[in-house]
């Protein structure tokens, strides 16, 4: 199902570099990554972390791996593969297609230069969050596509806040068939997760 007001808002392809900002519980200070975002509808997203411990992770409808390379080279990398739809990321920027409009997913409450999505029952508890702040450079009025957000803010069930930020903004992007795949390198342990 398409319709030109959801392509509008999210592309079906784009990438983008990206920061995530979170409060770690532990320490009680922010920590930051960075790295290199690519999507394309429906669930394929391939999430490259750079800085500040270099990680990938990359899911498809069929498969998600979380890969950490080894921290010395020769030595032994590791792969989770689990359940794509573990992955909520994926989720949400499916989701995000149906626009700043109220729909089965989320009802929205726009203000001058934010919006809020709060989640929909059964969604909520799919989502595991409770609500999503979209923040934007110029009045939400005026907003007609993500790349237009300056940042998300995402708010777990468990309590932790995450802020997700796009910077160079591309799309359309044509990706190979296996930009989606993750091939294991040598010498690498796989752990595949129960469903």
């Amino acid at each position: 199902m398409s319709s030109p007001l959801w392509a509008q808002f999210l592309p079906d392809s784009f990438k983008a570099n990206y920061e995530e900002r979170y409060l770690s519980a532990t320490q009680n200070k922010e920590k930051k990554s960075n790295g290199v975002i690519h999507y394309q509808h429906p669930r394929k997203l391939r999430f490259e972390v750079i800085k500040p411990d270099p990680a990938l992770f990359i899911s498809n409808p069929q498969n998600s791996w979380y890969y950490t390379p080894p921290f010395i080279e020769g030595e032994e990398g590791q792969v989770v593969i689990q359940e794509p739809n573990k992955l909520i990321l994926i989720k949400l920027l499916d989701v995000l297609r149906q626009g700043l409009v109220d729909n089965k997913f989320y009802k929205v409450k726009k203000e001058n230069i934010s919006a809020t999505l709060f989640f929909n029952s059964p969604y909520e508890k799919e989502f595991k969050m409770d609500k999503v702040i979209l923040h934007s450079l110029k009045k939400m009025a005026e907003v007609k596509n993500i790349k237009d957000l300056s940042e998300l803010d995402l708010f777990y069930q468990n309590g932790q806040k995450v802020t997700l930020g796009f910077s160079q903004f591309e799309s359309p992007v044509s990706f190979s068939e296996d930009h989606f795949v993750f091939k294991i390198p040598p010498k690498t342990k796989v752990t595949k997760e129960s469903p």
